[in-house]
């Protein structure tokens, strides 16, 4: 998957702001508080959701950290990224009462469904979890334990059972 464009139009301190991405290594830098962290959680939240924590830990968690400074009820953004030679648009409303999400195929207009799975399948059922620890580790955030060796174990065994022998699993 490639991120071609992000556009936060109200989440955390951004308001209509759209950061838009080269292929290969992007970095994203600032002074203290300038909104990098922001970014990172909103790329994450628009793959996989943002949920509100209930009790005590709702006053901690990342949908109250990232809500809006301004207009609290209007939280969204939007991702733009390409995969499979193709360019998809996912879109997502976070406030708590009035979820949506919805993503686009724009390369043929092909209207696809989250609730079906299939962001899943774009994403090569990839968990935020595992796209945590793996594709945007976080400062001082990696914890490499059993969902990463979960995950190899799986995929080298279903790599043997296919009998794609071939894989180098040290590589």
């Amino acid at each position: 998957m490639i991120i071609k464009e992000l556009h936060l139009k109200n989440f955390g301190r951004f308001s209509g702001q759209t950061f838009s991405f080269s292929d290969g290594l992007n970095v994203i830098y600032g002074a203290n508080e300038a909104g990098k962290t922001t970014v990172y959680h909103a790329i994450g939240a628009l793959l996989f959701g943002l949920e509100k924590q209930r009790g005590r830990a709702a006053r901690t968690d990342a949908y109250t950290t990232y809500q809006p400074w301004e207009n609290k009820t209007w939280y969204e953004g939007s991702l733009k990224f390409e995969t499979g030679e193709k360019v998809f648009y996912l879109e997502r409303g976070f406030y708590h009462t009035e979820k949506s999400a919805r993503l686009v195929c724009e390369t043929d207009g092909e209207e696809l469904s989250i609730e079906d799975g299939d962001l899943e399948i774009l994403l090569g059922e990839m968990s935020a979890e595992l796209y945590f620890n793996t594709a945007a580790v976080g400062q001082l955030k990696m914890k490499p334990q059993d969902i990463i060796y979960s995950y190899l174990k799986n995929y080298i065994a279903s790599v043997s059972e296919a009998g794609k022998n071939a894989t180098d699993v040290v590589k």
